[in-house]
């Protein structure tokens, strides 16, 4: 029985990590260039700048465009 509860547990941190998201740096420009800064979480690149534009806008940091990597 010792076994199985562990192997379920190894498992289950197994699965967290693989629905980890990644960080991603984000930049907003100004005039094409950097102006600010911020760190999302996310699942994809596009995932990442759409949370990126909500942070932003919340911080009231508004530049021309967002990229993120």
């Amino acid at each position: 029985m010792k076994k199985v509860l562990v192997a379920v547990m190894a498992l289950g941190m197994l699965a967290s990590v693989a629905n980890a998201g990644m960080k991603y740096e984000c930049w907003t420009y100004k005039g094409g260039k950097p102006w600010k800064m911020t760190y999302v979480v996310a699942d994809n690149k596009s995932q990442a700048e759409s949370k990126a534009v909500v942070k932003f806008r919340d911080l009231g940091r508004n530049g021309d465009y967002i990229k993120c990597k």
